[in-house]
């Protein structure tokens, strides 16, 4: 399908069950517009694959057992304006693909993630509340080129997680408050770049894994943690940053 435009959806639960159990489904189209549209319940609510230049805005989600909305093998997609909270046992939103922004959005209560990134390239998320995450707030997994910028992380177990082969990462202008765990966290990881970031009130302020390698932390305020850099990488700089 193309040029379709979705505008007002309101749904509730149908009641499925199974893998492809989602209540809106898009598949192998492009020009599509999703707005101001209402989703409760279910096993998953939104899913959208093989896929490009889709706009989701204006849009909430909730109330779903796994993830609230998928962006999978697609590109080129921009969500702007959503609230997508209480994935009673997966994420707020999962990307995969290339070149998705997510704005102006929140995520609440999702008991995995509340943005999970995995084989990505050029994410760009800005602008994102994250509150509640029984794991992780964002967790970047394989992927490349991904912007993470003004946002606020609060109440998880690890604010924002690096990892799994992940490169050329930038994180900036983040407040990373009061997640039990890590507030910054990289494992085999390289070439990122993360400054301009408050982060309070968690067991390890930043923790670099083994293999976090080449990455560069500048301007990092690190307050009330029992560590604040905890090193098992190699090639790691850090400066003008206060602990």
């Amino acid at each position: 399908s193309h040029d379709v435009l979705f505008e007002g959806l309101n749904r509730t639960d149908e009641s499925q069950s199974g893998a492809l159990a989602y209540q809106v489904q898009i598949m192998d189209s492009t020009q599509i517009n999703i707005t101001k549209g209402r989703f409760v319940g279910g096993v998953g609510i939104l899913r959208v694959q093989h896929s490009s230049h889709v706009i989701l805005s204006n849009s909430s989600f909730k109330d779903a057992s796994e993830i609230l909305v998928s962006f999978n093998l697609s590109n080129t997609s921009l969500v702007i304006g959503i609230n997508s909270s209480n994935s009673t046992n997966s994420r707020g939103m999962f990307v995969s693909g290339e070149n998705i922004t997510v704005l102006d959005s929140v995520f609440d209560k999702n008991f995995n993630s509340g943005i999970y990134v995995y084989g990505s390239n050029n994410t760009t998320l800005r602008n994102i509340t994250i509150i509640d995450s029984s794991i992780n707030g964002i967790d970047i997994s394989d992927s490349k080129n991904t912007t993470v910028m003004n946002s606020t992380i609060r109440n998880s177990n690890t604010g924002i997680s690096v990892n799994g082969g992940s490169g050329n990462t930038t994180a900036r202008n983040l407040l990373l408050l009061n997640n039990a765990g890590t507030g910054f966290y990289t494992e085999i990881s390289e070439d990122g770049h993360f400054f301009d970031m408050v982060i309070k009130n968690s067991t390890n302020g930043v923790k670099m894994g083994i293999g976090s390698n080449k990455n560069f932390y500048k301007n990092i305020s690190v307050q009330s943690v029992t560590s604040g850099f905890w090193f098992d990488g190699t090639n790691n700089t850090i400066t003008d940053s206060l602990v």
